[in-house]
């Protein structure tokens, strides 16, 4: 499997399409076209980052920066308030990856 980029599938699709056909047994050939006939979901892979913090300015104020796309998270008020769950720029996952 290394070197194969994954396909993901619409799997509410693929119940549909083999709904009915369980009695029939189909080979592993058989079946394995019948995947491929599946159309693939509109996903994209999920990029994990973590919060970075620096303190900026004369005042020098919090700002909290994404560690994936190194852009401020433009949100204000307190550390909290500011880390979000998703990079509101890049759309990273804040899970600390």
């Amino acid at each position: 499997m290394s070197g194969v980029s994954p396909r993901y599938i619409d799997a509410t699709f693929a119940k549909v399409q083999f709904t009915g056909n369980f009695q029939d047994s189909y080979s592993p050939a058989e079946a394995k076209v019948l995947i491929d006939e599946v159309p693939t979901a509109d996903v994209l892979p999920v990029v994990h980052a973590h919060w970075v913090e620096q303190f900026e300015g004369t005042y020098l104020r919090r700002a909290m920066y994404c560690s994936a796309c190194k852009k401020k998270s433009g949100i204000g008020g307190s550390k909290a308030n500011q880390m979000k769950p998703y990079c509101p720029n890049c759309g990273a996952k804040m899970d600390g990856g």
